[in-house]
């Protein structure tokens, strides 16, 4: 939607000539950004050009809806209205369980995802608004929000392998015509497939690892332990041979006897006195 500038051309041609040029410039380098940085530099810049967001009414059914935005120049502010619009077309699907609502919030868009909504989400819009007539896009936007998460699925990859019948099943609905839900794809649990009453909740409890937003602890399945099998009993023992009956005791070796002092070497000139007897 940032090129949405185009469509009051004219007005803005009036305010300053230059607008449109300038505007385009923004438009192609805000995409190719998204070729030349990594995701962390894309949550650095994330609300630094603009921002939207939407007031409720208090009461369901009471009051209007309301899109609050702002932007740093008007093509972004047009991108960021038309994400608000598009936010209150899509909430027709959301579940009204807040617990489970945080779920839906916490999976379905993320920072990491947006890199790759700008390579194949243009195309699948493209595709998407030559199946519906302008006058019905709103109100098929926001029946195919309502749709489980298979149908939806099945829909888009219809508007891109199947155009004709993706045209078929939008045109019934937006007659009033319901979808037929679709099995439940394999669940983690019991591998097998069954119908889901409440399809969302199911994938959220499956997906999310916050603890904030896990559903009721199940009880965990008590699994028996094997039994350990019982110890042989030992058989007889067999008599080994019989000890020596005066057996020879160990006896540590005696420490060596100290060596006979040798001796002393007389100097030369020394004579032995005579042995004198009283």
């Amino acid at each position: 939607m940032v090129t949405m500038h185009h469509l009051v051309k004219n007005e803005i041609t009036t305010i300053d000539p230059n607008l449109m040029k300038m505007y385009d410039q923004m438009a192609r380098a805000s995409i190719y950004t998204h070729w030349l940085t990594d995701i962390a530099q894309v949550a650095e810049l994330a609300g630094q050009g603009g921002e939207e967001s939407i007031q409720w009414p208090e009461m369901e059914g009471e009051g209007a809806i309301t899109v609050n935005a702002k932007a740093v120049i008007f093509p972004l502010l047009v991108h960021e209205l038309s994400k608000g619009v598009m936010e209150v077309l899509s909430a027709h699907g959301l579940p009204k369980d807040a617990k489970l609502l945080k779920k839906v919030y916490k999976h379905a868009d993320v920072l990491k995802d947006e890199f790759f909504h700008y390579l194949v989400g243009p195309e699948i819009w493209r595709r998407f608004i030559k199946i519906i007539k302008p006058k019905n896009l709103s109100l098929a936007i926001s029946k195919l929000a309502s749709q489980s998460p298979n149908n939806i699925h099945k829909i888009i990859g219809d508007v891109v392998d199947n155009p004709e019948r993706a045209r078929q099943i939008m045109n019934n609905m937006i007659g009033g015509e319901e979808m037929a839900s679709e099995p439940r794809i394999e669940s983690k649990k019991n591998r097998s497939k069954v119908e889901s009453k409440d399809l969302i909740g199911d994938i959220a409890d499956q997906i999310t690892e916050d603890p904030d937003v896990m559903a009721e602890p199940k009880p965990t399945p008590t699994i028996p332990m094997p039994k350990t099998p019982p110890m042989p009993r030992p058989g007889p023992r067999t008599p080994g041979p019989a000890p020596d009956k005066d057996p020879t005791p160990f006896r540590p070796p005696k420490p060596a006897e100290d060596p006979a002092p040798k001796a002393r070497k007389r100097p030369a000139g020394f004579k032995t006195l005579p042995k004198i007897t009283r």
